[in-house]
């Protein structure tokens, strides 16, 4: 999805994605997942784990509220679609599923 609704106000991941991606070395990828309160919150998957620090200090700095990621995951690869494009919808049943390629980061 290109937005996410988190406690009644919607983000466009398209704003929040060039923030982190531009203090990562790996790729960033936005989504929304399922929280209890919310609805949804807004996680952000890094491909390179040793990018956690700087990109949450840039979220920090430069995202207000609801644009903050709530939750950072490390995948070490992300899923594609046939077009090479990444597939949000598996990424986001990844970050749900127990089955270890996606670990929660503190």
């Amino acid at each position: 999805a290109d937005a996410v609704t988190t406690g009644g106000e919607t983000v466009a991941v398209a704003d929040v994605e060039p923030v982190l991606r531009a203090a990562a070395t790996g790729e960033v990828v936005v989504v929304g997942v399922p929280h209890e309160v919310l609805g949804s919150a807004l996680a952000a998957v890094l491909t390179v784990p040793s990018d956690l620090e700087p990109v949450r200090a840039a979220a920090r700095s430069v995202l207000q509220g609801a644009h903050r990621p709530r939750t950072w995951f490390h995948v070490p690869e992300l899923p594609l679609t046939a077009a090479g494009k990444v597939d949000r919808v598996t990424l986001v049943s990844l970050l749900s599923g127990g089955d270890g390629r996606a670990r929660r980061m503190p």
